[in-house]
């Protein structure tokens, strides 16, 4: 129902695969395939800022377009994340906040929190 719902919200401009059929009392679900496409994600961590700066405001726009309205206390803790990472004093991280061992990497006798 989301991508039936964003599709039908955002037309032809759409980023949501296209709802062909599909029965909840059944279980399924028949979209289109869409050939070609990136997760945002591996962009993201990819080796081309240029390309995960581009993502990022498609991303935005994406969201404006949606109306999509941030709490107060949701464009705070942004704000302050950005501002930490734009200004890291001696002894800043940024971590997720997930440290399980399979987020832990071991480089050069150090360990760090993926």
């Amino acid at each position: 129902m989301n991508l039936e719902f964003l599709s039908n919200l955002l037309g032809e401009d759409s980023p949501a695969p296209h709802v062909y059929a599909g029965n909840r009392t059944l279980g399924f679900l028949i979209l289109e395939d869409l050939p070609g496409t990136d997760r945002l994600h591996l962009t993201l961590y990819g080796n081309d800022p240029t390309a995960a700066t581009q993502a990022l405001v498609r991303y935005a726009e994406t969201l404006e377009r949606l109306d999509f309205k941030l709490s107060r206390a949701a464009l705070k803790d942004v704000e302050q994340a950005a501002n930490i990472l734009s200004n890291p004093g001696a002894f800043s991280a940024f971590t997720h906040g997930d440290p399980v061992f399979s987020n832990i990497i071991e480089s050069q006798g150090a360990l760090a929190v993926d």
